[in-house]
């Protein structure tokens, strides 16, 4: 089976969500012998990871001012490669792909996030797969897109391994005092993640209580410099720590007591799934996407978005009870497992290949 993956992605921002699971599932297809992947993206990390990975590579310009190049690069990648399938991870490829060239495989485009822009433009080909059931809901009743023409498929993530010794490292870096308790919040500085409404919840906390809180701040991004500000003007930034753009996600896992995320607005978050995947429950907004992933009071905790006040509260019941967050981070593992893992998301776009290599091939 040969599989022509395409997308491009705002590269000053690294890597999301949408291109983990796009990284993910073109190399799970190059190990499988006799399988082979092929991607066209935008230079950025994702080339390069996927090349670390075997996936061979052809890098394209993310501009449409430079559509008629990416047409070439398609049309010169359909002809020497002859997929199987294109799955494509982004709306604009999927146009060109369904536009131009649908008669040399058959299409499946991933839709990751809950939108009703650009209507009349929206193609997808042969197939949608959809990261939550919302998002497959939306498809339906906004796009127009025939039911038994999308099927939800939930992001997964795997388990990454904890280094001992890095973690023994933060340890050290950052020692706890009597009763402190830490949280990790991941994630792009960018309104989408709501950090703003995090400072402001943790200017409303209890004062004794938060005074017990550290929270990690993981990621770079344009309101760097005014969050830095704002957690100045607020009294908080003793609480916070900046970390910027850290590898080592898992370690600062292992070492926080609970993972948050106060964003606008998201997919299905693969840093939530991480979070279950190291025992850490969540402490997040009531939102699309990650309504879905988070069982309330079993694996984390949900508050309404861009609510300050209810999200301090929720900060200060996970302060009070370190107890029971071990106990919710064990259940947010098993979940995880059962409903999430990596294996469950990789069979899920082999069934969906499989069946459409079979409408193309009857026996």
């Amino acid at each position: 089976m040969k599989i022509f993956f395409s997308t491009f992605y705002d590269s000053s921002f690294g890597m999301g969500g949408a291109e983990q699971v796009l990284l993910d599932l073109a190399a799970s297809i190059q190990s499988h012998s006799g399988d082979v992947a092929l991607c066209a993206v935008n230079p950025g990390d994702l080339s390069d990871r996927l090349r670390q990975a075997g996936v061979r590579v052809v890098e394209l310009p993310r501009t449409k001012a430079k559509t008629w190049k990416i047409l070439e690069g398609y049309r010169s990648i359909l002809h020497a490669f002859r997929p199987d399938i294109q799955h494509s991870f982004h709306r604009y490829s999927a146009f060109l792909l369904d536009l131009f060239f649908s008669n040399h495989a058959p299409i499946i485009y991933t839709e990751q996030v809950l939108r009703r822009d650009r209507r009349l433009f929206f193609r997808y080909g042969h197939r949608v797969t959809a990261c939550h059931e919302t998002v497959r809901q939306n498809l339906i009743a906004h796009y127009g897109v025939r039911p038994d023409r999308v099927v939800t498929i939930p992001n997964a993530v795997k388990k990454r391994d904890v280094s001992a010794a890095k973690l023994e490292g933060l340890r050290a870096r950052y020692p706890r005092s009597g009763g402190e308790v830490f949280a990790l919040c991941t994630g792009r500085l960018e309104e989408q993640k709501g950090h703003r409404y995090l400072i402001g919840a943790l200017k409303v906390m209890n004062p004794e209580i938060r005074r017990r809180l550290k929270m990690f701040l993981a990621g770079e991004g344009s309101l760097r410099p005014s969050l830095m500000r704002m957690a100045g003007e607020a009294g908080v930034h003793e609480n916070l720590v900046f970390l910027g753009h850290v590898p080592e996600v898992p370690e600062y896992l292992a070492l926080c007591d609970f993972f948050v995320l106060p964003s606008l607005w998201e997919g299905l978050p693969l840093s939530v799934l991480e979070a279950y995947s190291q025992e850490r429950p969540v402490l997040a907004t009531d939102i699309p996407g990650t309504r879905e992933s988070v069982q309330i009071g079993v694996t984390g905790f949900l508050v309404p978005p861009a609510d300050e006040n209810a999200l301090a509260l929720g900060l200060e019941r996970c302060v009070r009870d370190a107890q029971g967050l071990r106990a919710m981070g064990r259940a947010a593992a098993q979940w995880w497992a059962r409903e999430f893992s990596f294996e469950r998301m990789i069979e899920g776009y082999r069934k969906l290949y499989r069946e459409m290599l079979l409408k193309k091939n009857p026996s």
